[in-house]
Order: structure tokens, then C-alpha cells, then sequence
């Protein structure tokens, strides 16, 4: 995945990571609302000056922490998520996995292409596909991918220069 690669930089690159931070919480309400409040002060520093892109990427990452929640793990609160967070001097990158089986997200990065917002939610009433927290990702994201399995999103946001 996109910050495992980050981090074996890391080996090569010493200073090119300036903070990195790996948590892992049950999917429980109340340590999800810690990570998630974490996340936000963690995100001020890079973003504090730039409040789109702050509330762009923490939104996708709270985003990214309910899927893995509600979709991944079930809501079962013996299952765990892994969350990365990586700032560089180009870049935030955040890592959400989750312990659940996985899905096609290939499906939903297709439906969703060239699509707004209000479609997909109009889409979503009437077929029950889905789809409008991906694109919330992908739109308030600068690259978001999916491990293999499914079960990994991976954001990346660009600082501004």
C-alpha cells in the first residue's frame, strides 16, 4: 500500500517524514471518537492555515474510519482498526484498515466516476448501491486508493506551497 511504501522511504529518507503516528482502536463509539479527535488536532498543524483543505481531509478521514467501522468490521467491538498518518514535507498521507473481509471497490470507483454528489444520493434512495462516502473521499482527497483485499483506503492530501 501507498504508506507502507512512505515508510520504507522513511529508511532511506530520514528527514523526510516529519511526523508519523500509528494508532490502533476497537470499533467501539468512544475510542472511534478519540481517534477521530486526535485525527482533527493532529491535522491542524499541517492544514491549520488552509481551513478547506483541513476540513477536506478531515472529513475524508473520519469518512474513512466509519467505513471501516460500519462496513469492515461489522460494528463488532472485538474487531480493531489500524490507522496510519504520515506528514512529509509534500504531503499528508492516512492509512484506514479495517479487519473485515474486504469488498469490490472497483464497483463503486466505476459508478461514481463523472458523477455529483446530489446523483449519487438521488442514486442511493432508489437502488441502495451506495457509493456516496467514496465519492465524499475521492472528492476532498488528492489521490485515494484501496489495498488489494479491500479492507485499506489509503488518502493522500498535497500541502499547499
Amino acid at each position: 500500500s501507498l504508506a507502507h511504501s512512505e515508510i520504507q522511504r522513511k529508511k532511506f529518507e530520514p528527514s523526510f517524514l516529519q511526523h508519523e503516528l500509528h494508532l490502533r482502536f476497537p470499533s467501539e463509539l468512544k475510542w472511534i471518537d478519540k481517534a477521530n479527535q486526535l485525527m482533527e488536532k493532529v491535522l491542524q498543524k499541517p492544514f491549520g492555515q488552509n481551513k478547506e483543505s483541513y476540513l477536506a481531509v478531515k472529513s475524508s478521514v473520519r469518512e474513512a474510519i466509519d467505513n471501516a467501522n460500519r462496513h469492515g468490521n461489522k460494528e463488532d467491538n472485538k474487531a480493531h482498526i489500524d490507522l496510519a498518518y504520515l506528514l512529509d514535507k509534500e504531503k499528508v498521507t492516512v492509512s484506514v484498515k479495517d479487519c473485515g473481509g474486504g469488498f469490490d471497490y472497483r464497483q463503486y470507483l466505476d459508478s461514481i466516476k463523472g458523477k455529483e454528489a446530489t446523483e449519487l444520493a438521488e442514486r442511493r434512495s432508489f437502488d441502495h448501491l451506495g457509493g456516496l462516502g467514496i465519492a465524499l473521499m475521492l472528492k476532498c482527497s488528492d489521490k485515494l486508493s484501496y489495498n488489494h483485499k479491500g479492507n485499506e483506503v489509503t488518502l493522500l492530501k498535497f500541502l499547499a506551497k
